[in-house]
């Protein structure tokens, strides 16, 4: 079957991680901060452009109310992006935590 095109199922995983990464840049970039009037997904603390390594930050009782991952994401978006969010990159995020 797989030398004719992806199944279904492949296919609906490749549509689900486009939608899943669209959705995230669309989120980070809400966001962050823009530099030069120019908005792209960043890092607060040190700059970090790697969308891979950025993440949503805030407190615990925030993050249990909205959920993690995608499901966070659409919460956000749903909610209208409230405050109390902000962008940090992977090794800032653990620099915090020490």
């Amino acid at each position: 079957m797989a030398r004719y095109g992806p199944s279904g199922k492949e296919s609906r995983n490749a549509t689900n991680q486009r939608q899943y990464w669209r959705l995230k840049r669309e989120v980070i970039e809400h966001y962050s901060e823009s530099m030069d009037g120019i908005i792209r997904p960043r890092c607060g603390a040190c700059g970090e452009l790697d969308i891979d390594a950025l993440m949503l930050t805030a407190d615990k009782s925030l993050k249990k109310l909205h959920g993690y991952g995608r499901q966070l994401y659409d919460n956000l978006k749903r909610a209208g992006y409230p405050d109390g969010f902000k962008v940090l990159c992977f090794n800032c995020d653990h620099k915090g935590r020490l």
